[in-house]
């Protein structure tokens, strides 16, 4: 995908809670897109309180090169708190924020890219459509997400 990029660096934050079996093939899987994109970035995960050794793993990542950065911290405060937290840390011009389990594939980076050059916007957060047979949120939860999406639309004025 081309990607026309107006900024100086792009900064994907992915937080994880008990990732370990997973969390080294996920960065890899982004890095290599990122790599395809010949832009700047820089990877930033967010350790969430895990309790098993996804710190350890890591912290040997992290050590391997230097445009991957990890925070942890020592309990569970849950995903949004844990996007915040590296967002705040982030050094990119824009930031995407993406599920360290890849339920997002990693292509979808450059089309959050294209979007925020179209938009104008410095940060993008990845959303997914889920399929009702595989849905595993309380119809209250559904109710409650799809009607803080249609207020966010509404307030900000998206079609």
């Amino acid at each position: 995908m081309d990607v026309e990029l107006r900024w100086s660096l792009v900064s994907v934050v992915m937080p994880v809670y008990n990732g370990e079996k997973f969390i080294e093939r996920s960065i890899s899987k982004v890095k290599e897109y990122l790599d395809s994109l010949s832009i700047p970035y820089e990877i930033i995960v967010v350790n969430d309180g895990s309790n098993d050794g996804t710190w350890r793993v890591l912290r040997k990542m992290a050590l391997q090169d230097s445009r991957f950065r990890v925070y942890t911290y020592p309990r569970n405060m849950g995903k949004g708190f844990a996007f915040l937290y590296g967002a705040k840390r982030a050094r990119g011009d824009i930031i995407i924020m993406l599920d360290s389990d890849l339920d997002i594939p990693p292509v979808q980076i450059g089309m959050l890219i294209a979007t925020a050059s179209r938009t104008g916007a410095d940060i993008v957060v990845s959303n997914k459509w889920i399929l009702p047979q595989k849905l595993k949120a309380s119809p209250l939860r559904i109710f409650l997400s799809k009607g803080f999406q249609l207020l966010t639309k509404i307030l900000i004025g998206l079609p």
